[in-house]
């Protein structure tokens, strides 16, 4: 467990059943090794060769991998994503051929977070909003979150190839633990209770309906630059250009860049697309507010708030604000139900105040 096998020549080797958990088996060569049932938790993999490698039955639970990393070749029938003979891949059968690096390929744009005990919504969002300011200008969005049972839940990011994937995990669940002790202080003071009581609170919210559906998919804001040169855009792709948002249904007005490195321009909601707007704000607020009572029936007012500005994306925000300023409070409030009216008119105000 955790040896140091970087750039060893270990072509042919028999390392079945071996336990490589947190190696570093980077730059190793391991040619038509035998790595069959091999535990490689945490493993450190890059530029290694696995050409012709006997790989299956390994468990390949949060190894590092990049684009160095040599699997064509590799010979594999099935593979476990987590540890135990847990998550396997494919669920039955076997890899057709080519289907193992496929497969993994997907693995140099993700990183895995799996929660053992559980996990607590507040704890992971402010965890992910740190996470994207300390690695400012790195693309992240969140893809998925999966609850496995047993406690196991597995939330995947998307970050870009070049991403230093292992120092994102890292900096993650580092901030994650300081997060949820500070959550879990202000459950104890509020309810007054139990370790015991705490756990099982966030047992509960390892459900996660409320993250799963709101911010799956959902690109977490990064700042881009212009640049000297002239490159094309992804017209499909949205973004954010300094304050200026693109896609998400909103229109642009301009766009000039007045230096080299900044970017400027103007937006133009119509009526109709502030109503437009202003009815998805109504809806998403709504669902959110409902999912919430569904998981925690005695949320306070404030509670509802905190929720709303963690779940609701920065984007999305300045859109229902911009919507709001547009259309009008009491159109917004005749969009909304009678029980939400002032927690959803008291979130919007905070908004565009910038509280």
């Amino acid at each position: 467990m955790g040896c140091n096998l970087k750039g060893a020549n270990l072509i042919g080797a028999d390392l079945t059943e071996a336990d490589l958990t947190e190696a570093d088996i980077s730059n190793t060569n391991l040619q038509q090794a035998w790595l069959e049932r091999a535990n490689l938790t945490k493993a450190q993999a890059l530029n290694t060769n696995f050409n012709q490698t006997k790989l299956t039955g390994a468990c390949l639970e949060a190894w590092n991998i990049d684009s160095t990393t040599k699997l064509d070749g590799a010979i594999c029938d099935y593979v476990y994503l987590l540890n135990h003979q847990k998550e396997r891949r494919p669920n039955s059968g076997e890899f057709a051929p080519g289907e193992f690096t496929k497969l993994f390929k997907e693995v140099l744009t993700t990183v895995d977070l799996i929660f053992r005990n559980g996990i607590d919504w507040k704890a992971f969002v402010l965890s992910l909003n740190a996470v994207q300011a300390k690695n400012e200008g790195t693309e992240l969005s969140l893809q998925s979150i999966a609850n496995k049972g047993d406690g196991v839940v597995v939330a995947r990011l998307n970050v870009s190839e070049d991403a230093d994937k292992e120092k994102i995990h890292s900096e993650f669940m580092e901030i994650y633990e300081l997060k949820l002790k500070a959550v879990e202080e202000t459950y104890k003071a509020k309810l007054n209770a139990k370790d015991e009581q705490i756990a099982i609170y966030r047992q509960q919210n390892s459900d996660m309906k409320e993250i799963v559906s709101l911010l799956a998919n959902r690109p977490i804001n990064v700042e881009v630059k212009a640049i000297a040169d002239s490159k094309t855009m992804n017209e499909n792709r949205k973004t954010d250009i300094g304050s200026i948002n693109l896609g998400d249904g909103a229109t642009l007005g301009s766009v000039t860049g007045d230096n080299p490195g900044t970017v400027t321009g103007n937006q133009t909601i119509t009526k109709s697309e502030s109503r437009q707007t202003l009815s998805e704000a109504a809806t998403e607020i709504q669902k959110l507010l409902k999912q919430l009572a569904e998981t925690n029936p005695t949320a306070t007012v404030a509670d509802q708030q905190a929720f709303l500005n963690a779940a609701i994306s920065p984007t999305n925000k300045q859109r229902f604000v911009k919507a709001l300023q547009a259309g009008g409070k009491e159109l917004f409030k005749e969009l909304m139900d009678n029980m939400y009216i002032n927690v959803a008119v008291a979130a919007m105000e905070g908004w565009q105040s910038g509280e």
